[in-house]
């Protein structure tokens, strides 16, 4: 397992709704941190809301080292290509590592021996929305093949002949 980068080298952040449910998810996503964190515990929590961030939202996670702020939607069709609001501020900042969670994530522990200086991390995906057969078929419209590199869902169980992560916790070091 690659070494530990030490959090001061570490950039968390989230995308969050501009509604009660958003904040009260985002809440307990920076009190878990906060709480069960480890050495990850200090490190600021960069929350992005699209369109908007009431002053009542920014009152109570103020306190918990979150840092609010507002940005545009992002110009696709497809709603969660709002994440990539993170990356943008990322490639912004000073930081070794991107932690990149989804706002409904409660941290129950300290993950730093899981970041990598080198390589992408993630949680593969619960279910596939294709099957392993139609993995194939895609690679090979694509003029690509399975390289091994496949992974086994989290909730079915299933050999995929791909890297097919859920977006929902993303380490992500800087050379990527």
């Amino acid at each position: 397992m690659p070494t530990a980068q030490p959090p001061a080298d570490v950039v968390m952040a989230c995308v969050a709704e501009n509604r009660p449910r958003g904040a009260q998810k985002l809440y307990n996503l920076a009190l878990s941190l906060r709480t069960f964190g480890g050495a990850l515990a200090g490190v600021p929590l960069h929350a992005f809301f699209v369109d908007g961030l009431g002053p009542r939202f920014q009152e109570c996670l103020a306190p918990l080292g979150v840092r609010g702020t507002v940005v545009p939607g992002f110009p696709a069709p497809a709603a969660r290509t709002i994440k990539l609001r993170m990356f943008e501020d990322f490639s912004r900042q000073p930081g070794g590592t991107l932690v990149a969670l989804d706002c409904d994530v409660v941290v129950v522990g300290d993950f730093t021996a899981s970041l990598s200086a080198t390589a992408v991390r993630g949680v593969p995906a619960t279910v596939s929305p294709l099957r392993p057969p139609q993995w194939v078929e895609l690679l090979a419209l694509l003029g690509l093949g399975p390289d091994g590199r496949g992974v086994r869902t989290v909730g079915t169980a299933e050999e995929l002949p791909v890297p097919y992560f859920n977006s929902g916790v993303l380490f992500v070091p800087r050379p990527h």
